[in-house]
């Protein structure tokens, strides 16, 4: 019987070290995954970097083509023609200058002075019969838009000639 249960024992004693690498794997096996999860999550977030910054950069390239074919076009509405000495052909040069440097302001009076109020005006006088109270009719008709409308005119009329004549200095 001492054989039998000395021969158990010693078969189960032979078995822990293998239990023991098992165990041993299993938990290297969580490990390698829980690394390899890691990894995962820092490639992922370092491909969104990247997405990113390209996207980013476009913006950048994007804005400033647009700055620059913007400067060109105002460049080019600043040069006056040139006299050709002929009267008649030199009667309407003058008369194309003129309007070269009136065209702008012309367009900004008809639609920042007349239309555009004129719309805002009459939506405020709408929404004011439909009996929408004047502080929710006012906020409805000068909203984010109007705000940075009215910015990018000051802006443009104030501040930007100031910076170019402080350039031109």
């Amino acid at each position: 019987m001492w054989t039998v249960i000395s021969g158990i024992f010693g078969g189960v004693l032979r078995l822990v070290p293998e239990f023991i690498k098992m165990w041993n794997k299993k938990e290297d096996n969580k490990q390698e995954i829980l690394v390899m999860e890691k990894t995962f999550q820092l490639d992922k977030q370092r491909s969104e970097l990247h997405i990113t910054e390209i996207r980013e950069e476009g913006k950048i390239a994007l804005d400033t083509a647009a700055i620059s074919s913007l400067t060109e076009a105002i460049r080019g509405q600043n040069e006056q023609l040139t006299y050709t000495g002929k009267p008649i052909v030199d009667f309407f040069i003058s008369i194309a200058n003129i309007l070269n440097k009136l065209i702008r302001p012309i367009i900004t009076i008809q639609w920042v002075v007349v239309l555009y109020p004129a719309v805002i005006v009459t939506t405020f006088v709408i929404l004011i019969q439909s009996n929408v109270p004047v502080v929710d009719a006012m906020n409805k008709v000068f909203g984010e838009t109007e705000k940075g409308i009215c910015l990018f005119i000051l802006d443009f009329w104030f501040i930007g000639r100031v910076l170019d004549a402080v350039r031109k200095r």
